[in-house]
């Protein structure tokens, strides 16, 4: 994965949540924080990983599936708020 895939996922996710923080606070919406929060930072694990494995161990293919994975998990709770629409 090249770090322009990098770049364009990364955009993708900076867009989506500044998307739900302009629609939750908008809708005025009774969401729980703490859950999204769990899921956030465990779909960090994954970055790190991919960043160890990008550079210190470098394995490519590795890197590239930790960071989909984190992406996923990234993208999946930033697309939670935005079924309310």
């Amino acid at each position: 994965m090249t770090f322009r895939v990098r770049f364009v996922l990364a955009a993708i996710l900076l867009f989506l949540f500044s998307l739900d923080f302009i629609w939750g606070a908008a809708g005025g919406f009774d969401i729980d924080y703490g859950k999204l929060r769990f899921i956030a930072l465990f779909g960090l694990l994954p970055v790190w990983v991919g960043i160890v494995y990008s550079g210190w161990r470098r394995d490519d293919r590795v890197a590239s599936v930790m960071f989909s994975i984190a992406f996923l998990l990234l993208f999946a709770a930033l697309c939670t708020l935005l079924n309310y629409m």
